[in-house]
């Protein structure tokens, strides 16, 4: 009988700490850049799982972000901002450009919006992609990225294999 204490607290703590921690399977971003003809820019808005991001920049020595959180790290714009150039970038007609921070949004359901635009950019008519954003933490990752120009819509799914895709508009 006094085996059995020990054994059932370890499998009601296996079980209780299993259910509570933050595990999935699939790992998935999407990126949407809109051309913008009234203001001559490119308007990008990326979607990610705020824990993974979290998690990632973590492991890169960031330390705790608390993205949405009333502690939510200082610095935290400038460190996102700056993980985001290091991991995606857009070329315009063999030209690289520059992002421009807009900020941030952290969604009740743990979902992270990031937000940048490219300013004084004449209609693209080829558009490469280039984004690895969390594959290096998460293989898996598979980065969605709808373009629309005009009338034009493409769409590319980048991953671990393929992280850029240029786009003909």
């Amino acid at each position: 009988m006094k085996s059995l204490i020990p054994l059932s607290i370890t499998l009601f703590l296996l079980i209780f700490s299993t259910s509570f921690s933050v595990v999935h399977e699939h790992y998935v971003g999407i990126t949407t850049i809109e051309y913008n003809q009234t203001t001559k820019g490119l308007e990008v808005s990326i979607q990610l799982t705020a824990h993974d991001v979290e998690f990632a920049l973590e492991k890169m020595g960031y330390g705790a972000l608390k993205l949405g959180a009333v502690q939510e790290n200082r610095i935290a714009d400038n460190i996102l901002f700056k993980y985001l150039k290091e991991n995606f970038e857009l070329t315009t007609d063999g030209k690289k450009q520059s992002l421009h921070w807009v900020g941030k949004e952290v969604g009740a359901d743990d979902i992270l919006w990031l937000y940048v635009e490219v300013q004084g950019v004449l209609k693209p008519h080829k558009l490469l992609v280039f984004n690895k954003l969390l594959l290096d933490e998460f293989p898996a990752q598979q980065n969605i990225v709808h373009v629309k120009v005009g009338n034009t819509i493409q769409s590319a799914t980048l991953d671990a294999r393929l992280k850029e895709k240029e786009f003909e508009l």
